[in-house]
């Protein structure tokens, strides 16, 4: 049987290591109508929002910034949080 798709799914999973060179940030802004996240992942000298999402509590724009730092393989220790 011939494999039209040769490569694996695992050969693009990003894995932590000691030296990942990357690094998150979440940005927690107050706003008239509750908070703003954004969420950031800055690979080489590259930077890519993530997320940019509007929530009505604290604790809820926090949980927009795990869910996202996890669903990019970073663990929310390593997340630098700057809240306003």
């Amino acid at each position: 049987m011939n494999d039209t798709n040769p490569e694996k799914p695992e050969e693009h999973a990003v894995r932590l290591s000691v030296g990942d060179p990357r690094s998150c940030q979440a940005t927690i802004l107050k706003v008239a109508d509750g908070y703003t996240v954004m969420v950031g992942l800055e690979e080489g000298s590259r930077m890519r929002m993530l997320s940019e999402s509007s929530v009505d509590s604290y604790a809820d724009a926090e949980a927009v910034a795990k869910a996202f730092a996890s669903q990019h393989e970073f663990p929310w220790y390593k997340v630098a949080v700057i809240s306003s």
